[in-house]
C-alpha cells in the first residue's frame, strides 16, 4: 500500500476494480453464449420453434445451448431484429474487452465505429431482407418481426421501389458519413 492513500480508499478502489473485472468477464461470457445460441438457431430454428416449453423434461431442444439458447435466440432473432441480432454478441464482446482493458485507448475509436455500424445495420438489414427475400418461411429469420412490421409500413408508405430507393440513398449517406468521419480523424491525428 502507498503511504499517501488511506487504507479505506485503497480497499474501495480494489473492490471497484474487482467488480469491473467481473462485469467485463460477464459480458464476454454472455457474448459467447449469445453467439453460440444465435448461430445454432440458424440451423435448428424449425425444430426448436415448437420446443419452447421450458419446464417439460420430455422435450429436448436441438440448440447447442438447450432450451434457454433456443428461447433467447427465438426472441432476439425471430421476434426481434432478425439476422442483425448477431451484432449483439459482437457488441457485448467488444464492450467486455473495453471494460477489462479500459486504460488502453486502442479500442476507443474501434468501439465507437462498431456502435455506429450496429445501430445502422440493425435497422436497415431487417428491412432490406423483408423487401428482398421472397420466401415467407425464411423472412422470420432474416428480418424478424421488426423488419416485417417496419418493412410493411414503409412499403405501404413508399411502395417497394420507393423503399428500395430509400435504402440505397441511406446506405449512400452512411458511406459518405463514414468517409467524412475518416478524413476528419486523419486530419486530427496528422495535425
Amino acid at each position: 500500500m502507498h503511504k499517501n492513500i488511506p487504507k479505506k480508499n485503497y480497499i474501495i478502489k480494489n473492490e471497484n476494480k474487482i467488480t469491473v473485472t467481473i462485469f467485463g468477464l460477464f459480458l464476454l461470457g454472455g457474448s459467447i453464449f449469445l453467439f453460440l445460441s444465435f448461430s445454432s438457431f440458424l440451423f435448428y430454428w424449425k425444430k426448436d420453434q415448437s420446443q419452447l416449453i421450458i419446464f417439460d423434461k420430455e422435450i429436448i431442444a436441438e440448440n447447442l445451448l438447450g432450451k434457454i439458447g433456443a428461447i433467447v435466440s427465438h426472441y432476439f432473432i425471430h421476434c426481434g431484429i432478425g439476422i442483425s441480432a448477431l451484432f449483439i454478441p459482437v457488441l457485448l464482446f467488444f464492450t467486455g474487452l473495453k471494460i477489462l482493458f479500459s486504460k488502453k485507448n486502442i479500442l476507443d475509436n474501434f468501439y465507437k465505429s462498431i456502435i455506429y455500424k450496429f445501430i445502422f445495420f440493425s435497422i436497415w438489414i431487417p428491412i432490406t431482407c423483408h423487401l428482398i427475400l421472397p420466401d415467407k418461411n425464411y423472412k422470420g429469420i432474416f428480418s424478424g418481426i421488426f423488419g416485417f412490421e417496419i418493412g410493411n409500413f414503409l412499403i405501404n408508405l413508399f411502395g417497394k421501389i420507393g423503399l428500395f430507393i430509400l435504402i440505397v440513398i441511406s446506405i449512400s449517406f452512411y458511406i459518405i458519413f463514414l468517409r467524412i468521419r475518416k478524413i476528419t480523424i486523419k486530419k486530427k491525428y496528422n495535425s
